[in-house]
């Protein structure tokens, strides 16, 4: 009994106190809201690393970042260009974008394809089944050509090897292209034997042969001077822009291109969730004020409670920013959820004003009864609702845990700011009385004026009609399923998902 008097002095304090000095309330209710967003702007980053979301501390995430590590391009932006798969043009299209592209300081690195002369023996585990035994037979054929001391004895081996075979039509250009030197000779040219050369370049394009089509792919490594995803997305949109003018000037028909990878998913995401989270946003807020707006028959209430929610907002970015210091894909959706959940206090706050508001003369007082009559369950469910978020801040989803420890914070931020800023702006109107309106019978006056009433006089049908809903729910629930698959989250228009998920 105690602890509610104690409780029920400090609210109804609280309440006199903002309503009866709205000019100091807002003003420091300002200056902290323009704190946290300077904060906020010169401070929070957006992190686009996928395996930041999950603890670091796994053994599976140990190991994803050791390969990171040890294989430094394992984040290169890959070009795709399909076209044709008989049109060799394309393959001196994608080596001469390479080439365009590495001669820029953006550009570490662009290969369309390597020499074949480079390749190393583990290129065998690549080939095909039925295509390992004959390659094995010809490096064994190689060998003896190697060990031959001129030209003459290579032809020599190429007959006696030849001996038997001549339905194998490769076997015979091969013998077409060695006679080719002493015809050559014969008709007094200079012979030519650089195809015998073994570091004789041969190039083979990065391509997937899918359908009557080929994907020719082009790896490009960015320079690391400035890896933030700012950075990140400019040089992506620069290459984006290289290439589309490469591809049109070669005046190539029917081909199709786009850019993929990792880096090209994770900017193109992040641009994504920024855009439709500030969408949301505005959305949501212009949604709540409409609401309000029909609801209330009137432009001040709405509006005054959509300003002191902005103003909790502005506070919980600077919490976020304090706390965690950056957003990620998961967490940047938080600012919707506040939007949701916080504008409640507003209207728990003018719906008792509507009540009991005629029973007071000035505004303090009114708002000083509100804070201690609604005020404990107002405190109560912002802080029930906050433990909710922090829970989940202790998991090891990092993605999750932050979004837990921003919205919990956030919630508690933004009641404290409607609590605070609402009746201060209400008081700076002068017209409290106009602005709310006033409702018969005060406190104890049914809801909706009773329309809700047969609920309460038939309770056991009212349960029978929840439960029989709540089964019909359950029945559907074993066909939710788990999806895997982060591109799913994306929109299927993004280039850099749909060239990946091709």
């Amino acid at each position: 009994m105690q602890h509610a008097r104690i409780r029920d002095a400090i609210l109804g304090t609280w309440g006199r106190s903002v309503a009866g000095h709205p000019r100091i309330t807002l003003g420091l209710c300002g200056l902290l809201a323009v704190g946290a967003v300077a904060l906020t702007w010169s401070k929070l980053e957006f992190h686009a690393d996928r395996s930041e979301l999950i603890d670091t501390d796994l053994s599976w995430n140990k190991r994803y970042a050791e390969y990171k590590q040890r294989y430094p391009r394992w984040d290169d932006v890959i070009v795709c260009v399909e076209g044709r798969a008989e049109d060799r043009r394309i393959d001196r299209l994608t080596r001469q974008i390479a080439r365009e592209l590495v001669h820029n300081t953006r550009v570490v690195a662009a290969e369309a394809g390597f020499d074949s002369a480079e390749a190393g023996p583990e290129f065998l585990a690549l080939a095909p089944d039925n295509q390992f035994p004959k390659t094995l037979h010809q490096l064994m054929q190689a060998r003896q050509f190697s060990e031959a001391r001129n030209a003459n004895e290579v032809l020599a081996l190429s007959l006696l090897q030849l001996a038997g075979q001549q339905e194998q039509a490769e076997a015979l250009d091969e013998l077409d292209k060695l006679c080719q030197p002493y015809l050559a000779a014969l008709e007094g040219e200079e012979p030519n034997f650089n195809f015998l050369d073994p570091t004789q370049p041969r190039w083979q394009p990065l391509v997937n042969v899918s359908g009557s089509g080929r994907i020719r792919f082009i790896r490009v490594q960015f320079a690391d001077d400035d890896t933030g995803i700012d950075a990140l997305s400019e040089k992506i949109a620069w290459l984006r822009r290289q290439v589309e003018r490469l591809i049109a000037e070669s005046e190539i028909e029917d081909l199709e291109y786009g850019v993929t990878g990792i880096p090209a998913i994770e900017a193109d995401e992040t641009a994504q969730s920024i855009k439709d989270a500030t969408l949301a946003s505005i959305v949501a807020i212009g949604l709540i004020t409409g609401l309000m707006l029909l609801v209330y028959r009137g432009v001040r209430i709405p509006l005054l409670a959509a300003g002191s929610l902005l103003i909790g907002m502005a506070w919980s970015f600077g919490w976020l920013t304090i706390a965690v210091g950056h957003l990620q894909l998961l967490s940047v959706i938080f600012s919707v959820i506040l939007l949701g959940l916080g504008i409640d206090f507003a209207l728990h706050l003018v719906s008792r004003l509507e009540l009991v508001g005629r029973e007071h003369a000035d505004l303090p007082s009114a708002v000083s009864r509100v804070f201690r009559g609604i005020g404990p369950g107002m405190v109560t469910g912002a802080l029930t609702v906050a433990a909710a978020f922090f829970a989940i801040g202790l998991t090891d989803f990092r993605g999750m845990a932050e979004m837990g420890i921003i919205a919990g914070g956030g919630i508690l931020l933004c009641l404290i700011a409607m609590l605070s800023a609402f009746p201060a702006f209400l008081a700076m109107t002068g017209q409290w009385k106009r602005i709310v309106r006033q409702r018969p019978g005060g406190e104890t006056a049914h809801f909706g004026r009773g329309w809700l009433d047969p609920i309460d006089r038939h309770p056991v049908r009212a349960l029978v009609v929840c439960g029989l809903v709540l089964a019909g729910f359950l029945a559907m629930a074993p066909r939710v399923r788990y999806d895997p698959n982060v591109l799913n989250l994306q929109p299927t228009g993004i280039e850099s998902v749909a060239w990946e998920m091709r």
